[in-house]
């Protein structure tokens, strides 16, 4: 009889710490809100590559003391970053009212 306890209640502490679902509980209340951050962390990555470009930049200018090839590099970049910071408020403006605990972020 113990032995029989033992093997059920061993049973149920496997069963119930096994997780059968196939996304975490967290994902899946927040369903459609995971596709906004993730589109908003790509486009910041994209950002941050505009970053690195400038550091570059800035290097080869304190090297090869060209002025108008890095005036001419910087308005590429600041295109660049005006076309992926305006392309983040958008999507955060867009997504505003569906989550406003993501907007606050």
């Amino acid at each position: 009889m113990i032995a029989a306890f033992l093997i059920l209640f061993f049973t149920v502490i496997v069963y119930v710490r096994l997780d059968f679902s196939i996304s975490t509980p967290k994902a899946r209340a927040q369903g459609p809100n995971l596709a906004v951050v993730e589109s908003v962390l790509r486009r910041h990555a994209k950002r941050a590559t505009v970053y690195d470009n400038l550091d570059s930049q800035l290097q080869k200018l304190k090297t090869n003391k060209d002025a108008s090839a890095f005036q001419n590099a910087l308005k590429n970049i600041t295109a660049e970053h005006k076309t992926e910071t305006q392309a983040i408020n958008d999507i955060v403006t867009k997504h505003r009212s569906d989550a406003p605990e993501l907007a606050e972020a």
